[in-house]
């Protein structure tokens, strides 16, 4: 399989089968993916009470992702003059 990103409509069948009980793979095989992409969806964007909500989940996902023109690079060094100015 290739990699592709998690859409929202992907994040809200992913929250519907979890709460169903049904298991990782099959949530992976419904979706399309790897069963990997589900569990570090569920690592990074399960509240902290352990349930899956996928509206959070997406709120969560777009403030990781960089804003047009920036790299990880360009985002460690603003990080970085940042925590000095507010020292």
């Amino acid at each position: 399989m290739t990699y592709i990103q998690l859409t929202s409509e992907d994040r809200y069948t992913l929250g519907e089968l979890k709460w169903q009980g049904f298991s990782v793979n099959h949530i992976a095989n419904v979706i399309g993916c790897n069963r990997s992409t589900i569990y570090r969806e569920l690592e990074r964007n399960s509240c902290n009470d352990g349930g899956y909500r996928p509206s959070k989940a997406i709120s969560r996902t777009s403030g990781r992702r960089y804003a047009p023109g920036e790299t990880a690079t360009t985002m460690k060094a603003t990080s970085k003059s940042l925590g000095n100015y507010c020292e």
